[in-house]
Parts: C-alpha cells; structure tokens; sequence
C-alpha cells in the first residue's frame, strides 16, 4: 500500500516549448484549426496539473527573434483573471495566461518582421524559432527546481513542419543540449503538427521534410517523437504518448521510429552530410578538406605517406 501511495505521489515538472512563428500554416488559415490546436494544448497542460497538485509546469514560447516565457508569466499586467463559474482557478489562470501571452509574442513578433521587410526589401527572411536556446532555458528550469519534483521532462509542440536543413544553423546548440539532457536523465519528446495542407497551399508547403534534428534529441535522450496528422486528434495523442512518465511509458504500446537521420551539418556551408571532415581539436566538422580549421585556426600537419601504398607514377612519354 505504501510502494503504490507513493507513486501516485510523484512529483513531474513538465517544460512545454510552444512554437510561435508567424509563419505557419496555422496562423495563415481561416478556419478554426489554431484555436482547435491552442485549446488541445491548453487542456494538456491542465490534465497534467490536475494529475497532482504538487506537479510543476513551464511553458515557453519560441520564435525567431528569441524565447518568452509564457507561463507563469513574469509580467501579469493585462491579463484578466476574473473566475468563471464552475471552473477551477488555477485552470482559469492557466488558460488566460496562456491566450495572452501567445497573442502577445506573436503580435511582437509579426512587427519585427514587418521592419525587416520594410527595411531589406527583396530579400526573403527565413524566420526559423529558436528551439535549441528554448530548450537550453527549460534545462534551467529543470536544473533550478530539480529539488522540489520527482521527476522532469521537455516536451516540444511544433505546428510546422520544417525541411531537414531549417535548424543547421543550430545544430551544436542542439547537440549541446540533447548530450546535457541525457546526462541529466531528461526526457525529450517532440510532437509536431503536419495535417494535410489545403489545395492553396501545396505549392508552399510541398518541401517540406522530417525534423531530423528533433529526431536525434528525442532518440538520444529516449523521447517519443510523434508527428500528428490532424488537429482533431491532436490532444488524443499528447495525452497518450506524452502525459505518461517514463516507468508507464514501458507498460504502453507506443510509436516508434523505425529510422532516424543521423547526418551532421558541416560548419562550412551547413549542409547535412553523409562523410565528412572532423577536427581533432574543436571536433567541428566540414564537408571539404581544409589544411586550416576555420572554427579553432589549428594547423594541420600532414605526416608521411603510410608504408604498403604504391604512388602511381606518369608514364615517361617518348
């Protein structure tokens, strides 16, 4: 009786990273789908309070111009906090907190857009969130509450789909973060929305590829990582993959990657390879060689030729 009272007691801090770009196709649509999407998250984060009262929830918004965060909210000028008749309070603070927050990052962040356009005209801006710093503050999160929760875990909420070279820019960040989080035995799960995009929007949507960087971090640190066909099923599937911790993750029938894309980006171009160059100093890897490493400016002897390789020497022309 005891060993069972004690893990309905657990305590989970659970970190959500929320992505804000303006740019997807959420935001651009005119039906109902991003506030389906909004709600379903909402409710997520409700059921996981409402799991245990002790339980810890952060929510972090990221976007391309940086990160916020979203709840709690640091600055709760604005928010109206009126109680509705038969819900919770924490509920209530939640759900307003959130819808406030998310409005306001967004709006800051289609402004700055607006300048830049305004400013560089005839130059597209890739506006890509910074995941890897979001996911670097949720770590100090975790790191400062560590003491007051059982166990604590990440969980990003992606409504884009970005090719598999949208985050090369990013990629020792997110590498730093995934090898920290696996010694730190934080789980890192990573749902992303990818519906069926309508007949206006094929064109623009029609490149789009796997989050490979997500699916390293979540194959590193024992994640799930989940790609969500429909907005309507969306809350269905959080609530079953990513609302359990990880001891009744292993009693459950969950989905798993069959393959996962391991290529790296070199420093040079930040393309993905296959084979590449590394530096025996700063480990940065490059796609051609170069006797000089332009990341750490080390030199590069080259020794002698190994024994056993024959050089192939010019026939002497008559």
């Amino acid at each position: 009786m005891e060993s069972a009272e004690s893990e309905k007691n657990l305590k989970t801090h659970l970190v959500i990273i929320i992505d804000l770009s303006p740019n997807i196709f959420l935001f651009q649509r005119n039906d109902s789908s991003y506030e389906m999407w909004l709600n379903s998250l909402i409710s997520f984060c409700n059921i996981h309070l409402l799991m245990n009262n002790e339980n810890m929830l952060h929510i972090i918004g990221s976007h391309y111009n940086g990160n916020t965060i979203l709840y709690p909210s640091e600055s709760p000028e604005g928010i109206d906090f009126k109680e509705s008749n038969g819900q919770y309070e924490l509920f209530t603070i939640l759900s307003r907190t959130i819808h406030t927050q998310i409005k306001k990052a967004v709006r800051q962040c289609r402004q700055t857009l607006e300048t830049i356009h305004q400013s560089r005209t005839g130059e597209t801006i890739k506006a890509h969130p910074l995941i890897s710093g979001a996911l670097a503050m949720g770590l100090c999160c975790i790191q400062r509450y560590k003491s007051d929760v059982d166990s604590s875990r990440i969980a990003v909420i992606a409504a884009s789909n970005y090719d598999s070279t949208a985050f090369t820019s990013q990629y020792m960040n997110f590498m730093n973060v995934f090898f920290t989080a696996q010694k730190m035995g934080i789980v890192i799960d990573s749902c992303v929305l990818s519906p069926n995009e309508p007949e206006d929007m094929k064109d623009k949507f029609s490149s789009r590829g796997s989050m490979s960087i997500l699916q390293q971090g979540s194959d590193l640190t024992s994640g799930i990582y989940l790609k969500v066909a429909h907005v309507n099923a969306f809350l269905e599937y959080l609530i079953w993959t990513m609302l359990p911790d990880s001891e009744t993750r292993q009693k459950l029938v969950l989905p798993t990657q069959r393959k996962v894309s391991y290529k790296a980006a070199c420093f040079c171009h930040r393309n993905l390879i296959d084979i590449g160059y590394v530096c025996s100093v700063c480990l940065s890897i490059f796609c051609s060689f170069s006797p000089i490493c332009s990341t750490c400016n080390t030199v590069f002897k080259l020794g002698p030729i190994p024994q056993g390789i024959k050089l192939k020497r010019k026939p002497k022309i008559k």
